[in-house]
């Protein structure tokens, strides 16, 4: 029997050859979201995240968690969560025209790490309603908030606590329309923060409210109004904590009929105060509170054009050390009510009221280093009315009648 000389094949066509079966992509997402009842809720992990939520109109919103996904939208949107845990994240939210009537609520907890929030309107129409809670845990924190054109009777009330760390918090309107509630209440934590506030024009009948607890550290804090119109209530009260704090206040235009309760306390530390207006109008209502703890103190305050029937308090106290004071305004009306009063505390310390000679009301002057002696229109700690428009005054001397003393 003759063997066959052609190869075998039937082994090769059933041999088996072993491969690797491909998966479905089970990488858990480090953002997730949800919607429920009008409620969007973003998580993210302790990875760094990049979100960006942008409005779409008519209550709806886009949401883009940026790895590559398609944004999702949500329609409905009430109420917006984001919870991005410990990170250095970015988030964008773009809030675009907030309608009339709309109401919306935005909660941000960023969590730990040198975190970067931009949050953007361009306006917020008539009778509309914005609450926004924005927190960030220790790092160096950036966290900005412009809230475009602010029309007429509107609500709005934004919180900020950006934690310890070198933070800086921008907050910006283009204006505030008539009737409009505004509330800013900040905190930058402790560390070497900067904070910014540009509010535009208060028009009128406006109430806006600003606290500000800048915390321990080399704070730089600067408030800014073009106009605050008639009518208008304007309440601030600015907190810094120990080291050099150095501070900006410049209210602008202060139209008539309005009310300006300002409080400060900027704590121990060689602290520059500056606080400015271009005119306090008829019957004007501004109180203004200062106050800077121990250290080298620098205060400026600068009060414009003064109208009559206007009511002004102006209450300094600059602690110990060796301290300056200039109060000045460019013009003065008649039939002023004032009350200025003004305490430096122990050390080597200068007093320059000279522009408020012809201010109707009180000027008192403290230095409880040495008594001041008679000198003409002004009011010593001993109590004796005296003349003279300044007192240069320490711990080792006293002004003089002219009010330029030396010591």
């Amino acid at each position: 029997m003759r063997r066959s000389t052609h190869p075998r094949s039937w082994g090769r066509q059933f041999a088996f050859i072993p491969q690797l079966e491909k998966l479905n992509d089970r990488t858990v997402p480090s953002v997730t979201t949800a919607f429920e009842n009008g409620v969007l809720t973003i998580e993210g992990d302790d990875t760094a995240s990049t979100v960006s939520i942008t409005a779409e109109g008519n209550g709806s919103f886009s949401v883009d968690l940026g790895d590559g996904s398609t944004p999702a939208t949500f329609d409905g949107v009430e109420e917006i969560d984001v919870t991005l845990g410990t990170g250095d994240d970015s988030l964008t939210v773009d809030l675009g025209q907030l309608e009339k009537h709309d109401n919306l609520a935005l909660n941000v907890d960023a969590g730990d790490g040198a975190n970067t929030i931009e949050i953007s309107a361009d306006g917020i129409e008539k009778n509309a309603e914005l609450q926004a809670d924005i927190t960030a845990g220790t790092g160096d924190d950036s966290i900005t908030l412009d809230l475009g054109d602010v029309e007429k009777h509107t609500d709005v009330s934004l919180s900020v606590d950006s934690g310890d760390g070198a933070n800086t918090i921008d907050v910006a309107a283009d204006g505030i329309e008539k009737g409009s509630d505004v509330v800013l209440d900040l905190a930058s934590g402790a560390g070497d923060d900067a904070v910014t506030i540009d509010l535009g024009d208060i028009e009128k009948q406006s109430d806006v409210e600003l606290s500000l607890d800048a915390g321990d550290g080399a704070n730089t804090i600067e408030v800014t109004t073009d106009e605050i119109a008639k009518g208008v209530d304007l309440t601030l009260d600015v907190q810094g904590g120990v080291d050099a704090d150095n501070l900006t206040v410049d209210l602008g235009e202060v139209a008539k009929n309005s009310g300006i309760d300002a409080t400060i306390d900027l704590g121990d530390g060689d602290n520059v105060a500056n606080v400015s207006a271009d005119e306090v109008a008829k019957n004007a209502d501004l109180n203004l509170q200062l106050e800077t703890g121990a250290g080298l103190d620098d205060v400026t305050i600068d009060l414009g054009e003064i109208a009559k029937g206007v009511s002004l308090g102006v209450d300094v106290s600059t602690g110990d050390g060796d301290d300056s004071v200039t109060i000045t305004a460019d013009e003065i009306a008649q039939r002023i009510n004032a009350d200025i009063s003004v305490d430096t505390g122990v050390g080597d310390d200068t007093i320059n009221v000279d522009d408020l000679a012809n201010l109707g009301g009180d000027i008192n002057l403290s230095d409880p280093d040495t008594p001041l002696p008679p000198i003409g229109g002004l009011t010593g700690d001993n109590g004796d009315e005296a003349g003279g428009q300044a007192a240069e005054h320490g711990g080792h001397g006293h002004g003089h009648g002219n009010g330029h003393g030396k010591h």
